[in-house]
């Protein structure tokens, strides 16, 4: 008995591109997956020709061409004539161990046995096998244009356009409000051979007659042929540059029949924190202008016209995943940035995030002084460095070589913080003059007067550091005091900032300037006591602000009290006249009565 299997071999794109096999296409495109796991073509086949078994070694990068020879050197027949794998042995018994077999050619090539073909070398029966596959991360999510759709989504603009049919001229006028097959209807009316469609995504205009076809003048007013590119550049036909998606940003993304992967449900999905809503009217620069405003989405986002893609990118640097959730709508599955198992109803029963859809950033890494170190960002501050004070900038990636890092003391910062506290005490001074003086609102308040003075003496005095510099105006703080020239003591409270004394005391010895300032170990410097009058005047419960706060409310609870005692006699009094008034004005009626008695008599 003669066994024959045979199969017509093909996988099919997202569109409707059907490829056929060849001798040079390669056994693997043709892998299966079945309950998770792939059914390999690469393997083992066992095979018996008339009482003999033999064994094929099918490699991973086998190819058609070199499987046949393999069947033809075990006296099977094998052709491949337009992807239809035929297999016999003519007048032999043959057949495959599928059970012995570590291959799955017989699966994935969908072999089958047809008693009926005998010794015949072609099959009677077309055994078809279509592997889909999805598009990758890098192909478009968006479905092809069609002659069904409408032109404006192209962001093609209405006006003329010029053809030449073997360099006959005419000119048809483009409608962004009409469809490619009515402007093919247009184009029929000047040469009835000359048609639109779309291949393999691409606009190619042509002549069903073989006749040259060319696009394009100076004077078309539409700029179709701008945003398709399409050109006629050695063919006889002319064609656009690239695939022509029928998305644009004015898209309403719910509209069926404008993504590969099916329609846009409404409802809700998440990026980084921020939830997004999809109704019947959002469109893509709805969503886009929301993603890109969001502060916490930390992305952004934009439509890829030429690709066809929804683009979006993370606004933090480093080695992570931007958090893509799917929710009530299934706008994030249909983009592939999720995959999602849902019930009927549209409620998700699982759902995961498909990292192959990101591109991740890399971690900056580098070192220092020797230490390896790796961080999310080109901002390389303290906390991650250990250099006290010192930020790092990197710029670019400098592979085997090294940079000299220069560290030294920012003079000019620190003198102007300087200048600042200075600055700072004068005002302080100022208002507090003002407000204490015989005529201020603070005038009684004698502990903010000794406060006041305190610090003054302060800035003023000596400190006993045991280093160069002894009081401020040594390092360029001092009194604008009465001098010869001028006798008025109105500033004698106010301090005057020499920027570059201060700046050559840091330089000359930036530690006695420190322990001035600050203090040595277990020393307090002038700024540091006058620090410790701040926060005991401000800080504690006893400090003059809380005290003077309490003693204020006391006041105020007292008066109000007082207030309330005066109102009450107030309303007491007055309701002791009221009484009178109403027992003389029955007296006076009384009295009128008794008149107009006796006058009667």
């Amino acid at each position: 008995m003669v066994y024959n299997y045979s199969a017509e071999v093909g996988y099919v794109g997202p569109v409707t591109t059907v490829y056929t096999a060849d001798k040079d296409m390669l056994l693997s495109k043709f892998d299966s997956v079945t309950a998770g796991s792939t059914i390999k073509s690469a393997g083992t086949l066992a095979v018996n020709v008339d009482g003999v078994d033999y064994t094929i070694n099918i490699a991973e990068d086998e190819t058609f061409g070199s499987l046949i020879d393999k069947f033809e050197e075990v006296g099977i027949n094998a052709t491949l004539i337009d992807g239809v794998l035929q297999l016999n042995s003519l007048d032999k018994d043959f057949s495959i161990d599928v059970a012995n077999s570590s291959s799955g050619i017989v699966t994935n090539l969908g072999l089958v046995y047809d008693a009926e073909l005998g010794g015949y070398t072609a099959s009677t029966q077309v055994v078809e096998q279509t592997v889909s596959y999805e598009k990758t991360v890098d192909g478009s999510v968006a479905e092809h244009s069609s002659l069904d759709t409408q032109i404006g989504l192209l962001n093609i603009s209405s006006g003329s356009l010029t053809l030449y049919r073997d360099g006959q001229k005419a000119t048809v006028m483009v409608d962004a409000d009409e469809t490619f097959e009515a402007l093919q209807e247009k184009i029929h009316t000047n040469f009835s051979d000359v048609n639109i469609r779309f291949k393999d995504g691409y606009l190619e205009i042509y002549s069903a007659n073989g006749a040259k076809v060319e696009v394009g003048a100076t004077t078309d007013t539409s700029n179709i042929t701008a945003i398709t590119g399409l050109s006629s550049y050695g063919m006889d036909y002319a064609r656009s540059s690239r695939e022509m998606y029928c998305v644009n940003g004015d898209s309403k993304i719910t509209t069926s029949g404008l993504f590969a992967r099916g329609d846009v449900t409404e409802g809700t999905f998440t990026i980084g924190d921020a939830t997004f809503t999809v109704d019947e009217n959002t469109t893509l620069n709805n969503i886009i202008s929301q993603i890109n405003s969001s502060a916490e989405a930390n992305a952004t986002a934009y439509w890829d016209t030429v690709d066809g893609k929804f683009v979006i990118k993370s606004r933090v640097t480093g080695a992570t995943y931007i958090n893509i959730e799917a929710g009530t709508s299934n706008f994030t599955d249909i983009l592939g940035y999720t995959t999602s198992d849902r019930a009927v109803d549209g409620s998700i029963n699982s759902t995961k995030i498909n990292t192959e859809t990101q591109e991740v950033g890399g971690n900056a890494e580098f070192s220092i002084n020797g230490t390896e170190f790796t961080a999310t960002t080109n901002t390389i501050t303290s906390d991650i460095s250990r250099i006290k004070g010192v930020t790092l900038n990197l710029k670019s990636i400098s592979q085997g070589e090294s940079v000299t890092v220069e560290i030294g003391k920012d003079y000019e910062t620190v003198a102007n913080a300087m200048s600042d506290i200075v600055d700072a005490y004068n005002n302080l001074m100022t208002n507090v003059e003002k407000e204490i003086a015989a005529d201020g609102n603070l005038n009684d308040q004698t502990t903010l007067k000794l406060i006041k003075n305190q610090i003054r003496s302060l800035m003023m005095g000596s400190v006993a550091t045991g280093s160069t510099f002894k009081n401020l105006s040594s390092i360029g703080i001092a009194s604008e005091a009465a001098n010869a020239t001028n006798i008025s003591t109105a500033n004698i409270d106010k301090l005057h900032f020499d920027k570059d004394k201060f700046i050559s005391a840091y330089k000359s010895d930036s530690e006695a300037l420190k322990n001035l300032l600050i203090g040595p170990d277990n020393t307090s410097g002038v700024l540091s006591r006058i620090e410790s009058v701040v926060e005991q005047a401000i800080g504690s419960a006893s400090g003059y602000f809380s005290s003077a706060e309490n003693s204020y409310n006391n006041q105020i609870s007292r008066l109000d009290k007082q207030i309330e005692r005066a109102t009450q006699a107030v309303a007491t009094y007055r309701a002791r006249l009221e009484s009178k008034f109403q027992y003389m004005d029955m007296l006076i009626s009384e009295m009128q009565d008794q008149f107009s008695s006796f006058l009667a008599t």
